[in-house]
């Protein structure tokens, strides 16, 4: 598989599973009167900038592009063909799982 190929096909990926993830994000706020716990799980580095404030138009674009970024890294880590690789991926993951954590009232 081509260096190309390796990118374009997480980011395809990533680029057809934002819209539902966004979509799940926002039936779980209810329009204000949900909770963000979905918000929190898919978006949380969006939710932790935004703390308690609204989401602005500058966050919604942050959440819109995580994904593509991810997967972008991914498809970077995976088309190089290093063995520490999965160590990059994995990393990736543990990040993300603490500030989902982070964004859940103590």
């Amino acid at each position: 598989m081509t260096w190309a190929a390796k990118l374009v096909g997480p980011l395809l990926l990533s680029v057809l599973l934002t819209p539902l993830c966004l979509f799940i994000a926002a039936v779980s706020a209810g329009a204000g009167h949900g909770d963000n716990r979905w918000g929190y799980i898919l978006f949380p580095y969006t939710m932790l900038i935004r703390g308690s404030g609204p989401l602005t138009p500058g966050l919604v674009i942050l959440a819109v592009l995580q994904l593509p970024a991810y997967a972008f890294v991914v498809g970077i880590v995976w088309a190089s063909g290093k063995s520490w690789s999965w160590l990059v991926v994995v990393l990736m993951g543990v990040a993300h799982i603490i500030a989902a954590y982070l964004c859940f009232p103590h």
